[in-house]
């Protein structure tokens, strides 16, 4: 799994993907949710929306 180092909440989204993973016959593909979560870095990390918080902001 891809470590986001400074992004607290997307390694909280990660953690509890994969124990629902665990708790379920069918699965996330969570290096399909990793590489998207890459790109979205990628490519939209420092826009914000019209409230100023950024785009990539998880809770």
């Amino acid at each position: 799994m891809l470590a986001f180092l400074n992004c607290e909440h997307i390694n909280k989204l990660l953690d509890k993907l994969d124990l629902i993973n665990h708790s379920f016959d069918k699965r996330i593909n969570l290096d399909k949710v990793e590489k998207a979560i890459f790109y979205v870095k990628k490519y939209h990390g420092n826009q914000k929306r019209d409230t100023g918080e950024l785009i990539i902001c998880i809770h």
